[in-house]
């Protein structure tokens, strides 16, 4: 447990970020970002003292100063550029925090749900995992519409993997997902934590193959199984978060 610099407010992490020797942490439930460093939490950007009316902090949808800046289920993190990019799920966008200037704006999303490709009018349904190749592509979970979309450089966002919700394996176009969320980038690979079906899938050169997890059928396949073993007999129920060590 990490204590923070405003007394009893502790960060309730969904997502984090390595830069260094800095640790960055999306707070989905204070809905704001941390910075820790050196054993020490202290917020980055959001207004953690704003409560609703059942006292539990409350959502925002502003850009600004860092803190100024109010979010709405900030779920991933990971650095981008000259600062850190930010799934914020619940106002359907993907945020930019500018650690130089200090300040957070929205780099791509209406704020409103739907689903649109382009460099302009983007539009997300509650962004989640996201991850940054090597040519600094961006990849995201766009969980509510159960693909995989991309941002190349220039901001111009397409869907890169799935279609229609479903669970198939293939190349890009015929692969199908369901509510997919955490992102992995690693050794030109991107691994998908493909929750909704329960499995963990690889997308490499054009091709979505299974990495772990058995597919599963009648009530199972809707809350997941729990089982050890071979990875393509595992079960799963919901998995999320994913990573690869060295």
């Amino acid at each position: 447990v990490c204590g923070a610099d405003n007394g009893n407010q502790l960060p309730a992490a969904s997502g984090f970020a390595v830069d260094g020797d800095v640790l960055y942490i999306a707070d989905s439930y204070h809905r704001a970002v941390w910075k820790m460093e050196d054993g020490v939490a202290e917020l980055l950007a959001g207004q953690t003292e704003l409560t609703d009316l059942s006292g539990q902090p409350a959502a925002g949808y502003r850009d600004g100063s860092f803190t100024q800046a109010a979010f709405d289920s900030p779920w991933a993190v990971v650095p981008y550029e000259d600062g850190l990019l930010v799934s914020d799920s619940g106002n359907h966008v993907l945020r930019y925090l500018d650690l130089n200037r200090k300040r957070v704006y929205t780099a791509a999303g209406t704020g409103e749900a739907g689903y649109r490709d382009g460099s302009s009018r983007v539009a997300f349904d509650t962004p989640t995992g996201l991850a940054v190749d090597d040519d600094g592509t961006v990849y995201i979970a766009d969980t509510g519409n159960n693909v995989i979309r991309a941002m190349d450089s220039d901001g111009n966002v397409t869907t890169y993997a799935g279609g229609e919700e479903g669970c198939s394996l293939g190349t890009l176009k015929q692969a199908r997902f369901s509510q997919p969320t955490g992102l992995c980038y690693a050794d030109g690979v991107l691994y998908v934590a493909d929750s909704g079906n329960h499995r963990i899938v690889a997308i490499e050169n054009g091709m979505v193959t299974l990495v772990a997890g058995a597919q599963l059928t009648g009530d199972a396949a809707v809350e997941g199984d729990y089982l050890d073993g071979k990875a393509e007999e595992a079960r799963f129920a919901n998995p999320q978060g994913i990573a690869v060590d060295d």
